[in-house]
């Protein structure tokens, strides 16, 4: 199932709507789905673009065959877990590392964004972290025994390199915004004023390669 250029606009408008750079979240669904609505994971059924659980698209009142949607059809019920997660971020996301940690593990967020901060760990008193280490040891890019953000913003830098028409696309979708336009500031620093805190522009343009992974949440 390909993304239309309907989902890119309607997914600069949901950046627009939110005050965050969209690429912020198209680069964390490049790791989850390969951008691929369709995807399911047979390891606990995570469904679609951002791989929801069954059980949160159940909460979320979402059709339990989540992955027979397009991307723009995909979107509203994203959109409504994303405000879920911004009140748990205590706002707008700033970067996609921050915003990976939330779609992969929100328990933790509490530990804070910095590039130390231990999303799980292999050894976690919460057998609930444990678990989540075990099925996502790809993120473990250093093999230290856990994944901290810094370990999200580098499988992060590798997965997106290869998105890189993607990434062109929703620039032209961001471009033809309507009023009041791009609503979201782009740090200094930041990489082609796209993904602050994230290299996404700059890891297109390396051409990194895609580090394969195994997620869960």
């Amino acid at each position: 199932m390909s993304l239309s250029d309907r989902f890119f606009a309607d997914l600069a408008r949901l950046g627009q709507r939110h005050t965050t750079d969209p690429a912020i979240y198209l680069g964390v669904w490049c790791v989850e789905s390969g951008l691929k609505p369709s995807a399911v994971n047979p390891d606990g059924g995570a469904r679609g673009l951002n791989q929801m659980m069954p059980e949160t698209l159940h909460a979320l009142g979402a059709p339990a065959d989540f992955e027979t949607l397009t991307g723009e059809e995909q979107l509203p019920w994203i959109e409504r877990l994303l405000g879920a997660h911004e009140q748990t971020n205590r706002g707008p996301f700033l970067t996609a590392a921050r915003y990976y940690h939330a779609n992969f593990f929100p328990k933790t967020m509490a530990r804070g964004s910095a590039s130390d901060a231990i999303v799980v760990a292999l050894d976690a008193a919460d057998p609930v972290e444990r678990a989540a280490y075990a099925h996502n040891r790809g993120l473990d890019v250093d093999h230290d025994g856990f994944v901290t953000v810094r370990d999200l913003e580098l499988v992060l830098e590798r997965v997106t390199a290869g998105f890189s028409d993607a990434f062109a696309r929703l620039e032209r979708a961001v471009a033809a915004l309507p009023r009041p336009g791009v609503t979201w500031s782009t740090p200094r620093g930041s990489p082609r004023g796209r993904g602050a805190g994230v290299a996404i522009g700059a890891a297109a343009a390396l051409g990194l390669a895609t580090l394969s992974r195994r997620r869960r949440r």
